[in-house]
């Protein structure tokens, strides 16, 4: 006798281990699964109906948590969303103190009283290449700077998914060497220029001085704006509206340049990319929980459908001695 629910987690299990796939047959390019030779060939452990219970409740519990987190991230992700349009159009405060309203009317929209706009390459370098990455011997810890040479794909790594901290190619410059070095700053933000990654349209802040490869654009903050404020302005931006309308969808300067920028007074930056900083911190966090239920499941799960861990519980009035 076999209880549902265990037998599922079974199945879930030989197939993480890549067992199922054996009894997969290929027909007009659609998998078709071998039943009576899977049921006829593969063996498993298969405890008292009571403890297949207790395991499966078990198991259940923790892919419910895992539910219910994923969907504080949703509602995380909203609320960040919501937050990011609500501040980019009324500012950190809706009201004034007499009462009287806070917006007026700007090139490409309302904006807060006292902001302005102005137009991206005022406020902004805009970096469509370095260097190239130099050929450089270890140094010591104290005798050099950590630089990252930047594609394309370090954009994607689940490590960079709020700040690039790492690359494929990671470089350690000597003092002297990076004078001479292109390089863009820490707290710049760097965004695909060419081809189908700018349909990801991913933007990251750089951690460390970086050198791009030709793939890449990077938007750097002048003074009187904040590169956390930057970052999160380019967040409410769709780079595909921008894209130069060639067979391979590029970015160039040019695209960037004329843009239109709100511009808060700097105190009200430091305000609104603190407030978007946290909204994101709590979806990080979650996300962490969320990571740390899946490393949970897939090691009971190993555990219990092996027999290397065994359970003792009352479920239902049943218990089972083991």
């Amino acid at each position: 006798m076999i209880e549902p629910g265990f037998a599922w987690l079974q199945w879930l299990h030989l197939y993480g281990l890549g067992r199922t796939r054996t009894y997969e047959r290929r027909t007009t390019g659609i998998r078709n699964f071998k039943l009576d030779a899977f049921l006829a060939s593969e063996k498993f452990l298969l405890p008292p109906i009571g403890e297949q219970r207790v395991i499966a409740h078990v198991l259940r519990t923790v892919q419910r948590a895992r539910e219910a987190t994923e969907q504080v991230i949703d509602a995380a992700r909203q609320l960040r969303r919501s937050l990011l349009r609500h501040l980019f159009t009324l500012g950190p405060r809706s009201v004034t103190v007499d009462g009287g309203g806070t917006t007026h009317e700007l090139e490409g929209g309302q904006s807060p009283k006292g902001w302005v706009t102005r137009r991206l390459e005022e406020v902004v370098d805009i970096r469509t290449s370095t260097s190239a990455p130099p050929q450089v011997d270890q140094l010591g810890e104290d005798e050099a700077t950590t630089v990252l040479y930047l594609k394309v794909s370090d954009l994607s790594d689940l490590r960079n998914q709020r700040q690039i901290v790492c690359a494929a190619i990671e470089l350690r410059v000597s003092s002297h060497d990076m004078k001479s070095l292109k390089f863009v700053p820490a707290g710049s933000v760097v965004l695909p220029k060419r081809g189908a990654a700018i349909s990801t349209n991913r933007k990251r802040r750089t951690a460390y001085p970086s050198l791009l490869d030709p793939n890449l654009i990077a938007l750097t903050a002048r003074e009187g704006l904040s590169p956390d404020f930057l970052y999160w302005w380019t967040e409410t931006l769709d780079l595909a509206s921008i894209t130069d309308a060639a067979t391979l969808p590029q970015l160039n300067k040019r695209d960037f340049a004329p843009l239109g920028i709100p511009l808060p007074p700097l105190h009200e930056q430091l305000v609104i990319s603190s407030t978007l900083d946290r909204a994101d911190g709590k979806i990080v966090a979650e996300e962490g929980r969320r990571d740390a239920l899946d490393t949970v499941f897939r090691s009971l799960l190993q555990e219990l459908m092996t027999g290397k861990r065994r359970l003792q519980l009352d479920i239902a009035g049943e218990q089972d001695s083991v």
